[in-house]
């Protein structure tokens, strides 16, 4: 009997040697644990944050896209952790090359200067619809010319080539007029306007706030608008591919600054309007002027033009129509990227 006793208390003695040995094997790993999570913790921490490039970004004081000034004004690009730099322009042409030659990171202009780009080395690529024409450019002409039926054998003012050459070609298409009924005076806008009221022309290209400025002031008739067409004037953010494979995050974050701006334009134009035009020294009703004749590039309108590709309809139609009308004295690009990659990424993370 007292041999049976002595057994369960050897038995009883090593449970208890087991259950000590447990509870300091469970004490160890506990403890190599939070070294494993403290560590990890730690090398986050000294993990280098990423260091994001300063971004320049070419433009003119087209209402459309310096309403990208509001954001500059606002703080909006430092909020995003963004170094960018405004460049301004008077001449689109000399915005892309610099864009396309490496001197910037990408340029707010029109799509059909960029399909007229005369730098092969490289291809353009649009980014970012920041307006679609829908009335703020167009023709006036002098008094008694009230349609576009009336312009053959009239003399009209554009500078070919540009902008405004696209406008007028727009206009002779979509009134089945063709070009070499009407004579085009190789001018700039501003010269166009002083020959109109001299009598020396018949009608000229212009766009707001000029264009119904000048009606009023010679008594004359806007006799087309880009308001009566899909017009291929789209204005948006062009760059090149390398500058997509090495500054892609400051472009998504760009393209975001830009929706909060395209935000506040809804919720609170008269703040945005306001600071842009002492931007730009005009008057608010002058600038407000020239924004209201376009649909602007918010969410909606990229999502259609850029994800759901309407673009491609819009380059195919221009490259036909720049092609048939003077493509035997310039290069009409045909290989504009239209990349919705970074938009996408934008609208994920906003």
């Amino acid at each position: 009997m007292l041999a049976g006793i002595g057994a369960l208390i050897r038995f009883a003695n090593s449970l208890n040697i087991s259950q000590t040995a447990m509870k300091y094997s469970l004490k160890k790993l506990l403890g190599f644990g939070l070294i494993l999570i403290l560590t990890a913790i730690a090398l986050i921490s000294l993990r280098p944050k990423q260091v994001l490039q300063p971004l320049i970004v070419g433009m003119n004081d087209w209402p459309g896209y310096s309403v990208i000034l509001y954001a500059e004004s606002k703080g909006l690009f430092t909020k995003r952790g963004l170094d960018v730099k405004l460049v301004h322009f008077e001449e689109q042409n000399d915005n892309l090359r610099a864009t396309m030659r490496g001197y910037q990171d990408a340029s707010f202009a029109p799509l059909p200067q960029a399909m007229q780009l005369d730098f092969p080395q490289d291809t353009p690529e649009f980014i970012l619809v920041a307006d679609v024409s829908a009335g703020s450019d167009g023709i006036v002409a002098r008094p008694r010319l009230n349609f576009m039926a009336q312009m053959p054998g009239k003399k009209i003012s554009a500078r070919f080539g540009s902008l405004a050459h696209v406008i007028l070609l727009e206009a002779l298409w979509a009134n089945d007029l063709d070009l070499d009924e009407v004579e085009i005076i190789d001018i700039s806008n501003e010269e166009g306007v002083n020959h109109l009221k001299d009598g020396s022309i018949d009608a000229a290209v212009l766009w707001d706030p000029l264009l119904e400025k000048t009606a009023e002031e010679i008594g004359g008739n806007i006799i087309y608008t880009t308001a009566e067409i899909d017009s291929m004037v789209v204005d948006g953010l062009i760059t090149r591919p390398a500058v997509v494979e090495e500054k892609q995050e400051e472009l998504i974050r760009f393209i975001q600054v830009w929706l909060e701006v395209m935000d506040a334009v809804e919720t609170n134009p008269e703040e945005v309007f306001t600071i842009v035009a002492q931007q730009l020294d005009v008057p608010v009703e002058v600038f407000v002027q020239g924004f209201q004749g376009m649909i602007h590039g918010d969410r909606l309108l990229n999502e259609k033009m850029l994800v759901q590709r309407q673009l491609e309809s819009v380059i195919s139609r221009g490259y036909r129509l720049l092609l048939e009308s003077y493509g035997h004295r310039l290069i009409i690009r045909d290989d504009i990227v239209i990349n919705s990659r970074l938009f996408s990424q934008a609208v994920e993370r906003s």
